[in-house]
C-alpha cells in the first residue's frame, strides 16, 4: 500500500506519536514503528490488520485522500455582522490601540448622529446584498469607547431595535468597553434589549497597567475592578449579564497566560478571548521563542488540569474569538475553516462619516474604504474581499494546518508584508507548533479520561448553539 499522502501529518510530541487528517481535522495516537512506516512509505512495517484498516480509511477519505479538494461549502449562515463607533474617540490610551484612541480616524464627524444611524439602518435593511439576511447583528468597537456619550449610546440601541423590529428582522448588538465608565445603570439598560457586552483588561494590575492607562498615563486596573465588584454585587442586575467576557491582547508585558487569565477567571470572567498584539512596536511585540514556550505550557497545563477535573479555564477560552481557544473548537469538534474571518464578505465596519471598511482594523485606511452607507458599496472593491481563503493564499495554500488555523489576521498580514494574503512568518511558525501541542492533548484527554472529554464535547456543542443566537 502507498503511504505517501499530502492529506495527513504526522508528529512526534514527548515520546507519543499523532496521525492528524488534514482535511477533517481527525486525529489519532499511533505506535512508533506506525510512524516509520507513515514517514518513510514502508507498509511493510505495518500488520495485515493495519494495512486493512489504512485501505478502508483510504475507501472513506479519511487520512488517505487520492483526490484532495481545494475547496469546502462550509455552513453559510444567513447574517451580516457590522463593528462600528458610535463615537471615534476614546478616554484610555492603550498602548497597543490599532485606532490610536480613535484618531486613525481623520473625519470630520466624529460621532454617528440620529440621521446616520438612520442612513446606516436604511441601507443595511434596503441594500440588495445586505437587505436580503435575516440575522444582524452590531458590534459596538471599532476604535471608540461607546461609554463615552450614554446618550448617543442608549439613542442608538433604542433606535435600531425600533427600526428592525418594525422590518421584521432579527438583530443582536453587542458591544466592547474598557469598563472604566461602566455602571449598574448602564447594565440594567441593555438588559431591557438582551445585548451582550465584554470588558478589556489585560491581566492583573501589574500587567494591565503597563499597557491600559489613561491619556495621563494612570493605570486603569482599580477602576475597572472596582466597577466589575459592583456589578457582581448588584442585587438587579441579572445573572446574565454577570457572566463576564474579557477581552485581552497578548504582548510582552502580559506574556504570563497562565497567571493573568487565572486572575480573570477568578474575577468573575467566564469566558476570556486572547489576542496576539497587532503592531510593528518592537517594545510590544512577542519574542517569538519566548512567546510559544509560553503558550504550549499554557496549553499543557489546562489540559493537565482537564484531565484530572477541573476544566475551568479550558471552558474560560474555548470560543470562536481567542487565539488557542478557537483551534481547540475545531479540532475537537472537526470543524474546518478556509478563512481567518468574513471580513470585506459579511463583516464589515462603518465609520461615522458613512465609509465603510472590511473591518475596523482599517477604519481610517483610504485604500481599503469599500463604499459607503450613504451612496452603497462598490462592486469592484467588494470583489477584493470575495475569497480570502487560505487556498489563495501562497504560503497557506500547501501547509497541512491550514484548515485548522484559517490562517493569518488580514491586518496583521497587511502591517507585516503590506499584502493581506501573506501571512507573517512568526505567527505561522508559532501557530504550526502550537497546532501540534493541542492535537497531542486533546488525543490525551480522550484516552484518559472519555467520560470528561465527551462532556466537554457537549459543553461546546452548547456554546456552538448560543452563539447563533
Amino acid at each position: 500500500m502507498n503511504l505517501r499522502y499530502n492529506t495527513y501529518h504526522t508528529f512526534e510530541k514527548d515520546g507519543s506519536y499523532y496521525l492528524f487528517d488534514n482535511e477533517r481535522l481527525i486525529s489519532c495516537i499511533i505506535e512508533k514503528r506506525v510512524y516509520d512506516a507513515l514517514i518513510n512509505n514502508d507498509s511493510s512495517l505495518l500488520t495485515e490488520n493495519e494495512i486493512h484498516m489504512f485501505e478502508a480509511f483510504r475507501s472513506k477519505n479519511i487520512f488517505f485522500v487520492d483526490k484532495p479538494q481545494d475547496r469546502y461549502s462550509f455552513p453559510k449562515y444567513n447574517m451580516v455582522i457590522i463593528s462600528m463607533a458610535l463615537f471615534h474617540g476614546c478616554n484610555l490610551k492603550c498602548k497597543y490601540c490599532f485606532a490610536d484612541a480613535g484618531d486613525n480616524f481623520k473625519g470630520e464627524q466624529r460621532g454617528f448622529t440620529e440621521n446616520s444611524i438612520n442612513a446606516a439602518i436604511d441601507f443595511l435593511l434596503k441594500d440588495p446584498y445586505f437587505a436580503k439576511n435575516d440575522y444582524y447583528r452590531i458590534n459596538l468597537v471599532s476604535g471608540g469607547e461607546p461609554l463615552l456619550n450614554k446618550h448617543l449610546f442608549r439613542q442608538f440601541i433604542e433606535l435600531a431595535f425600533a427600526r428592525f423590529e418594525k422590518a421584521k428582522k432579527h438583530l443582536y448588538i453587542w458591544f466592547s468597553t474598557n469598563g472604566t465608565l461602566l455602571s449598574e445603570e448602564d447594565l440594567l439598560f441593555i438588559s431591557k434589549y438582551n445585548v451582550g457586552y465584554g470588558i478589556s483588561i489585560d491581566g492583573d494590575k501589574m500587567a494591565n497597567d503597563k499597557l491600559r492607562v489613561y491619556s495621563n498615563g494612570a493605570g486603569t486596573y482599580d477602576d475597572i475592578v472596582h466597577n466589575i465588584q459592583k456589578i457582581q454585587n448588584s442585587t438587579l442586575v441579572p445573572k446574565r449579564l454577570k457572566e463576564l467576557w474579557g477581552l485581552m491582547v497578548y504582548t510582552r508585558d502580559n506574556i504570563d497566560l497562565l497567571d493573568n487569565i487565572t486572575h480573570l477567571n477568578h474575577l468573575g470572567f467566564s469566558t476570556v478571548q486572547m489576542r496576539f498584539v497587532r503592531s510593528n512596536d518592537e517594545a510590544l511585540v512577542l519574542n517569538k521563542k519566548e512567546a510559544t514556550n509560553r503558550l504550549l505550557e499554557f496549553i499543557a497545563i489546562i489540559f493537565q488540569r482537564a484531565i484530572e477535573g477541573d476544566v475551568s479555564l479550558l471552558r474560560v477560552i474555548c470560543n470562536d474569538n481567542d487565539y488557542i481557544g478557537k483551534v481547540i473548537k475545531r479540532i475537537i469538534t472537526q470543524t474546518r475553516t478556509e478563512v481567518r474571518c468574513g471580513a470585506g464578505s459579511y463583516m464589515f465596519s462603518f465609520a461615522a462619516d458613512g465609509n465603510i471598511y472590511p473591518c475596523d482594523c482599517f477604519v481610517g485606511n483610504p485604500y481599503y474604504v469599500m463604499g459607503s452607507f450613504y451612496k452603497g458599496i462598490s462592486s469592484e472593491q467588494h470583489k477584493r474581499y470575495s475569497d480570502l481563503s487560505v487556498n489563495n493564499r501562497k504560503k497557506c495554500k500547501n501547509c497541512w494546518a491550514k484548515y485548522a488555523c484559517g490562517g493569518d489576521c488580514y491586518h496583521n498580514s497587511y502591517l507585516k508584508h503590506g499584502d493581506l494574503l501573506v501571512p507573517d512568518d512568526t505567527y505561522c511558525d508559532m501557530m504550526l507548533q502550537v497546532i501540534e501541542c493541542i492535537i497531542a492533548y486533546i488525543n490525551q484527554y480522550r484516552m484518559m479520561d472519555r467520560d470528561s472529554y465527551n462532556a466537554f464535547c457537549k459543553f461546546l456543542q452548547v456554546r456552538n448553539r448560543m452563539s447563533r443566537k
